[in-house]
């Protein structure tokens, strides 16, 4: 059997076709079976091999349940592979081959593929190659799109009949948009209308777009309509096929999850048909049920068809992002402002309610959670609260439901119905139905603290929320600007809004960490210090100004102000870890480690609050500590990617670089973080795979150019790879530019400083980085890692002693004995006789 390097193992082919050969493979480093594609040979310059990359790259970063996991890519003999999860099933084009689908499910496929296309326009992948061969039917009825990235790619010019352009035709004719047939750049709406093609086909058994050749068939999507569907068909379907399959691109749906808002509006919901299945059921065993629309009622039903009779002693709720129909991208920013909202006051709620757990909004939004089944996977929760927004005119509907994350049914649902101007209001009407469905009681102290404190002028809340949901992608500039933007209207129409001060500091808090423009620090204090002036009690604008103050390092001033936002929520995450932190920060390590333990007694059932605490022993040298939190983390949450990528930092501080590989294989199969590949390359630095390790940190660098210490680990890697002395040296005037920004804003800041040094005396700036260490030294001479990055800018200067010196005191305050035998800038060092004798505690 072939081997694909040292890693895969070829066992048999599965098929073949156009876009290459498929082969069932072994992955012999993770003991699994894996899909193999392997393009065809051919003229692929090194550019088009790059952007293939990024593409499939991107794909595999969606961790979707709707698109196909993509776990690795590369090149063999010149032919571009991607390795994929092998799947069980047939295509959507096996399904069509006995005629048209039945309705309901034709629908659920088409549900099942615009879910998966907005999660990946939502982080810009456009598919391009949307057609039945490349949608895969699960036995279990999944629907995963395949080949994302590999049509770009695989454009070759068709023998004698078929369309030639100047410009490069992607897709496959017939599904293929007018502007893609005219070789012109695609967009998410020439998915949409593939997607209106593919429909088609599902429910008439017929293409859209059906001649005799390909010229007939491009003529057609340019010039033609399809015939009409089945009188059975539902007209709202109708619609919206016909709407996808505009020949105008302005005239279909924008995006992924524009469409499946309209499939959402126009397809009878679930819940409903479950009210029926449960009324049908009690009267089969004789017993008469007066159907009313109560919610008292309504809810009582579906408990019993649910699996959730029994009551369960602690619920443990996500909140998930809300959809948005007919409202724009404003109107998705407002309603991921809205579920932002709602998130906050449930979890103030917490303190007042003994069985409810609130994931944290931050980390739903971090992780890109959208479903129950994901929240369930990644958090544990129990319950999943999400809902949709319906702009119409000047009204506003929002339906709210109440989801089982283990059997997936709607345990109760309310709708609410507002004119636009009364947007402010939304919110508390949205808490109420939300604790309804929860079955919470709101006592007077509960509605104090949840107040509104203080009701802004008509406008200004909605553009509030907007900027609240904008700021959810702060990794992305445009939404910060947006935010920032939307913020400062909704100061404009009341300029005593405190939240849209404190979202304003907030959003130029980002928006430095993004450009790490000192510039932005004032201002967004500024605001900050507004938003307390107005309202005390307003947590979040206590937790902005800590986060200040830390930036800043004023320490005695973040502990304070995290202090305050905790007397107002107790039970707060963000506030609580950020408190902690800061006492680290001030040297009160004592202090620092007892609010990480607090965190965890509060809240025993939640992940993040182990892993603060094992970083935390990390940061202090304590691997042995740090070990059982971190693998508690993957123990409640299975799919935790961070997880496994914190708990292999450990294994590799140890030498276990086996177990440390491992564990970044799976970080990495289930989402590509800059973190994982930096971790997985210093895996390789330390086993003197330098040429493996600078690949690994190039990855880390595309994903994350402005960390420097991404920047730092790619030259070094570099600095033992021959002929690439030059290229280290850019690596590392590139860290220290970016490592001198951040000094800009907090000069103290010791770990930072020794960086700097780092890369300073690795580019030959030897001078300039004994001033940089000197100075760290004077701040964090209790710090390990410092005295460990001294050691290490001592012994490039030719000070022996001192680096011995160092590496006395860092050994003395846990740093990893392992890291400094395996450092390579020590080799000679480590070969001195007082080295031998200091490791072995010999004088």
């Amino acid at each position: 059997m072939q081997l694909l390097g040292d890693r895969y193992r070829v066992e048999r082919e599965l098929g073949r076709g156009g876009m290459g050969r498929v082969f069932v493979a072994h992955d012999l480093k993770l003991d699994r079976d894996v899909a193999l594609k392997v393009l065809p040979p051919g003229d692929h310059d090194a550019r088009d091999v790059l952007r293939f990359e990024q593409e499939a790259r991107a794909a595999g970063a969606l961790d979707h349940p709707n698109v196909v996991a993509v776990h690795d890519i590369g090149t063999h003999d010149g032919a571009p592979y991607i390795i994929s999860e092998l799947l069980d099933g047939r295509t959507l084009r096996d399904a069509l081959g006995s005629g048209p689908l039945p309705a309901e499910v034709a629908l659920d496929h088409a549900r099942q593929l615009a879910h998966g296309l907005a999660a990946a326009h939502a982080k810009g992948v456009i598919h391009r190659d949307l057609k039945p061969e490349n949608l895969f039917i699960t036995g279990q009825g999944v629907l995963k799109i395949l080949d994302f990235g590999i049509a770009k790619l695989a454009v070759r010019p068709e023998p004698k009949q078929g369309i030639t352009e100047t410009g490069a035709v992607i897709g496959t004719i017939g599904y293929m948009a007018p502007e893609q047939v005219r070789g012109r750049e695609a967009d998410p709406r020439a998915d949409v209308f593939a997607f209106g093609a593919i429909l088609y086909e599902m429910l008439s058994g017929q293409r859209a777009f059906s001649r005799a050749s390909r010229i007939e068939t491009a003529f057609a999507v340019l010039n033609e309509e399809p015939a009409p569907l089945s009188p059975a068909v539902p007209k709202s379907i109708e619609r919206i096929v016909r709407r996808c399959l505009a020949k105008d691109p302005a005239a279909r749906y924008a995006s992924g999850a524009e469409l499946e808002g309209a499939l959402v509006a126009a397809v009878p919901r679930r819940r409903r048909r479950l009210l029926l299945d449960v009324g049908l059921l009690l009267l089969a065993i004789g017993i008469t049920l007066a159907l009313s629309t109560s919610p008292a009622l309504r809810d009582s039903v579906a408990r019993l068809r649910g699996s959730a009779a029994a009551e369960r002693p602690l619920k443990q709720l996500a909140v998930l992002p809300f959809r948005s129909v007919g409202g724009g991208p404003d109107g998705e920013a407002f309603a991921a402002g809205m579920a932002e909202v709602l998130n906050n006051k449930l979890r103030q709620l917490e303190q007042f309610q003994g069985t409810l757990r609130v994931v944290s909004g931050n980390e739903v939004v971090r992780e890109g959670i959208s479903t129950a089944r994901e929240a369930r996977r990644v958090f544990g929760a129990t319950l999943a609260l999400t809902g949709t927004l319906r702009w119409s005119g000047e009204r506003l509907t929002v339906t709210s439901e109440l989801v089982d994350t283990g059997t997936q049914l709607v345990l109760s649902a309310r709708d609410a119905d507002v004119e636009r101007k009364e947007a402010g209001a939304l919110a508390t009407i949205l808490l109420r139905r939300a604790s309804e469905m929860l079955e919470l009681e709101l006592r007077p102290e509960a509605n104090r603290a949840i107040g509104p404190g203080g009701d802004p002028v008509p406008g200004a809340f909605e553009f509030y929320l907007q900027g609240r949901g904008y700021l959810q992608r702060f990794d992305r500039m445009d939404s910060v600007e947006a935010a920032l933007a939307l913020f400062d209207k909704a100061l404009a129409r009341d300029e005593r809004y405190a939240a849209a001060w404190a979202g304003r500091a907030e959003a130029l808090l980002r928006k430095f960490e993004r450009l790490k423009d000192s510039t932005l620090i004032p201002t967004a204090r500024f605001s900050a210090s507004r938003a307390v002036e107005l309202d005390d009690r307003l947590a979040v604008a206590h937790v902005t100004m800590g986060l200040l103050h830390r930036v800043a390092g004023e320490r005695p001033q973040a502990i304070a102000s995290f202090q305050r936002a905790l007397d107002l929520e107790p039970r707060s995450p963000d506030a609580t870890r950020e408190l902690a932190r800061a006492y680290d920060d001030a040297g009160r390590v004592q202090d620092a480690e007892a609010t990480f333990k607090r965190a965890i007694e509060v809240r025993p059932d939640y992940w993040a609050a182990y892993k603060d605490l094992g970083l935390f022993y990390n940061r202090h040298g304590r691997i042995a500590d740090a070990i059982p939190p971190l693998r508690h983390v993957i123990e409640l949450t299975p799919d935790n990617y961070n997880g496994y990528a914190n708990l292999a930092a450990m294994h590799l501080r140890l030498g276990h670089y086996s177990d440390a590989a491992a564990l970044l294989e799976r970080s990495l199969a289930l989402n590509r973080t800059a973190p994982a590949y930096s971790n997985l390359g210093m895996t390789y630095y330390f086993q003197k795979r330098y040429g493996d390790a600078a690949e690994m940190f190039l990855k880390a660098v595309e994903l994350d150019p402005a960390d420097d210490r991404v920047w730092g680990n790619y030259a070094d890697a570099l600095r033992y790879v021959p002929g690439k002395a030059a290229d280290a040296a850019r690596g590392y005037r590139e860290a220290a530019a970016h490592a001198r920004r951040q000094l800009g804003v907090n000069s103290r800041d010791a770990e930072l400083r020794s960086r700097l040094a780092m890369y300073e005396v690795f580019a030959g700036e030897k001078k300039e980085a004994l001033a940089e260490i000197e100075e760290a030294l004077r701040d964090g001479r209790e710090e390990g890692l410092v005295l460990f990055r001294s050691a290490l800018v001592f012994e490039e200067n030719g000070m022996r002693e001192r680096a011995l010196q160092s590496v006395r005191d860092a050994l003395a305050r846990g740093y990893s004995k392992e890291e400094i035998e395996n450092a390579p800038p020590l080799d000679s060092l480590r070969r001195d006789d007082r080295y031998q004798r200091l490791v072995k505690g010999v004088p």
